[in-house]
């Protein structure tokens, strides 16, 4: 048995050049809606639409689920990582004025340092891991639309590839850009072992 999962960013949001984490809850653009709905293979035929709560990835899983007539399950724990004190600061000001940590000492290392008052980077993968596991145990449909963001997709990734979490900067090697679509397939075995890939 098979099962797919395909994992959606939303599309480029209305406010652009901020850390945009799960504090920060910005709308996607007319054009980065219509990239999503470009992104969606036209040859498939969901059974389900998973979504984060950020309004830049539920209003297209609401939508997508009310034209297609889709079960829509609204999962907190795809919410993008908590930058803290950072979320929704520009990017101009956070070169210039963060310190202990850095921007740049969280981008080279993020699982040595966490943004102040944020999610730290094991904690975040914690809650993507706990959701993704559950859903290879639980999920019953075979064509899964997951909307979501490019720091879940990377877990996601990580994942898959048995990342290890002090190796994750190689991760943040892979740009996973607005409306881009990660295909992930999922092979069952006899014992209902699972069997992920990544399929480009």
């Amino acid at each position: 048995m098979t099962k797919t999962w395909y994992f959606l960013r939303h599309g480029k949001p209305v406010t652009t050049g901020i850390l945009t984490g799960s504090k920060t809850d910005v709308a996607v653009s007319e054009l980065g809606v219509a990239a999503m709905e470009s992104a969606l293979p036209k040859t498939v035929q969901f059974d389900a639409c998973i979504s984060s709560p950020m309004q830049r990835c539920l209003s297209f899983a609401r939508k997508q689920s009310r034209q297609s007539n889709l079960p829509l399950v609204i999962a907190k724990q795809l919410q993008e990582m908590d930058f803290g004190d950072w979320d929704g600061r520009t990017y101009e000001w956070l070169w210039e004025n963060t310190q202990n940590p850095s921007i740049g000492e969280f981008w080279q290392a993020p699982w040595q340092h966490t943004p102040p008052n944020g999610e730290s980077l094991c904690a975040f993968r914690s809650r993507v891991k706990q959701w993704w596991e559950a859903e290879l145990s639980t999920r019953h449909t075979t064509h899964n639309l997951v909307v979501t963001h490019a720091g879940v997709i990377k877990q996601i990734l990580a994942e898959v590839i048995n990342l290890p979490l002090d190796s994750l900067s190689s991760i943040n090697s892979l740009e996973v850009g607005y409306a881009k679509l990660v295909k992930i397939e999922v092979y069952f075995d006899e014992a209902y072992k699972p069997w992920p890939k990544v399929v480009f």
